[in-house]
């Protein structure tokens, strides 16, 4: 499922009260959008090292943050909101507030999808 679709889903389940289950997916979709900025800025090392596992792992999210803070994109902020929204451990307001950094990092991964498209 892309990231986008897995935002929506998280916040239609943050709409509906289901708090728990809304962060595990706004979360999901934060991985998803991090794995397509690995692609969109050819992160070519994390991504064959990755292929190579068979599998994603947190630390290789991390060094895609650490890769793109190099590159002057900064996703730091986002990511680490993401990591409060899976705790779970706030108010629905204060993950609505939140989700909003998820938000930004899909939009910043759209954006590097994109343009290397072009």
């Amino acid at each position: 499922m892309k990231a986008k679709d897995l935002f929506n889903l998280a916040n239609d389940l943050l709409n509906e009260g289901i708090m728990e289950d809304s962060c595990e997916i706004f979360f999901k979709a934060a991985v998803e959008a991090v794995k397509n900025i690995a692609k969109g800025l050819n992160a070519k090392e994390i991504l064959n090292k990755v292929k190579e596992k068979g599998d994603w792992q947190v630390e290789d999210l991390f060094k895609v943050i650490i890769f793109a803070e190099e590159r002057g994109i900064h996703l730091k902020r986002y990511w680490d909101s993401a990591m409060m929204v899976l705790n779970c451990d706030g108010t629905t307001e204060l993950t609505r507030e939140r989700s909003k950094d998820i938000l930004k990092l899909i939009e910043i991964s759209d954006e590097l999808i994109s343009s290397n498209m072009q």
